[in-house]
């Protein structure tokens, strides 16, 4: 499958409605995964305000952050009063 037949597969699905815990925590992971691949262009990207070169590095110390916090076993929500 060529690059154009993969982005005009993924057109034709339905679009996605709704989403559980599971799913939202992998594709997290796999977001975290492509910044920590491409930290070094995203650093390279960055020209605002300043150009810091941190960008990617920053990006994903907090993407790392919030998949972390994600993995950590959840207490009920308190009920509705």
């Amino acid at each position: 499958m060529t690059g154009a037949e993969g982005v005009e597969a993924a057109n034709s699905r339905e679009p996605l409605r709704e989403i559980d815990g599971a799913s939202l925590l992998a594709g997290l992971r796999s977001s975290l995964a492509w910044l920590q691949a491409n930290q070094e262009q995203v650093n390279e990207l960055n020209v605002f305000p300043v150009p810091d070169g941190d960008t990617g590095s920053n990006m994903y110390l907090t993407m790392r952050s919030a998949v972390e916090d994600a993995r950590l076993p959840r207490c009920s929500p308190p009920p509705p009063p």
